[in-house]
């Protein structure tokens, strides 16, 4: 992987999404909508400290679990580390999912 895509995958929260889900979900088209985007700029809000709490409200298939749980995790992982994260879901059997997807 060049070292642009690298860096765009690094600093742009969008970008890194559409990589993860084709990771995760290998085969199955992405479709980019505004509301991938609506997530991403809350979650660098959180980020960078504006806000603290944060609740997404959105139907079942529209990528949430895998935009918070799974991208933004480990974006945030891997651009530091140090920080601590805990994740949770309504049923041990969809944690134990996230969690081997985000592995």
């Amino acid at each position: 992987m060049d070292r642009i895509l690298q860096a765009v995958l690094r600093s742009v929260l969008p970008s890194f999404i559409r990589k993860v889900f084709a990771t995760v979900s290998q085969g199955e088209p992405y479709l980019h909508n505004w509301h991938i985007d609506a997530i991403a700029h809350q979650l660098d809000r959180i980020d960078r400290g504006e806000i603290r709490r944060l609740l997404i409200n959105q139907p079942p298939r529209s990528l949430k679990s895998i935009c918070v749980s799974i991208a933004y995790v480990a974006w945030l992982l891997g651009r530091d580390p140090t920080r601590r994260v805990i994740v949770v879901s309504y049923s041990i059997d969809f944690a134990a999912e996230l969690h081997r997807q985000f592995r």
